[in-house]
C-alpha cells in the first residue's frame, strides 16, 4: 500500500515540475507532434539523430508513458483495496499488465539512455540529475 502512495507521489511531482520547472524539465517545451518523434526514431535507426539540449522526442514520449503507466498501476493497486475488487481476478491481471509494460519500458528507456550516452559521448544520467550538459554545438536542437 505505501508503494502505491509513493509512485503517486512521485508522479504528481512530476507533473508540479513539468508545469513549473526549470527550462528543460516543462512538458511544454519537450512535448512533439507525432511526425517529429517518427522522424527522430528513422534517424536514430540511421545513426545521424540530432543532439537535443533538454528531452529528445523519444525520451519525452518515454516520459508521458511512464507517467501514465505508474498512475495507472497507482490506480489499479488502490482499487485492489476496496470492496468492489477485492480478489478481483481481473483487477489483478489488469494491474499486473501495468506493471510488466512499466518494467519494459523502464529497460527500454535505460537502454535509450545508454545509447545515447555512447553516441553522443556525454553523460546523460548526471545530467538527469543536474539539469546540465555540455554547451550546444552546431545541429545541437534547443
Amino acid at each position: 500500500m505505501r508503494a502505491g502512495y509513493f509512485t503517486a507521489t512521485l508522479v504528481a511531482a512530476r507533473i508540479v515540475w513539468g508545469i513549473v520547472g526549470g527550462a528543460n524539465a516543462r512538458f511544454t517545451q519537450f512535448i512533439r507532434p507525432p511526425s517529429k518523434v517518427a522522424g527522430y526514431l528513422s534517424d536514430v535507426v540511421k545513426g545521424r539523430e540530432a543532439r537535443y539540449l533538454g528531452h529528445n522526442p523519444a525520451g519525452a514520449v518515454m516520459i508521458l508513458i511512464l507517467l501514465l503507466l505508474l498512475s495507472a498501476i497507482s490506480v489499479s493497486g488502490w482499487l485492489l483495496t476496496i470492496d468492489l475488487f477485492w480478489g478481483s481476478t481481473a483487477m489483478e491481471r489488469i494491474h499486473g499488465v501495468l506493471v510488466d509494460a512499466a518494467i519494459i519500458c523502464i529497460v527500454v528507456h535505460v537502454s535509450g539512455v545508454i545509447t545515447m550516452c555512447i553516441r553522443q559521448r556525454e553523460n546523460l544520467i548526471s545530467s538527469m540529475i543536474t539539469g546540465r550538459k555540455r554547451p550546444p554545438g552546431a545541429g545541437d536542437v534547443e
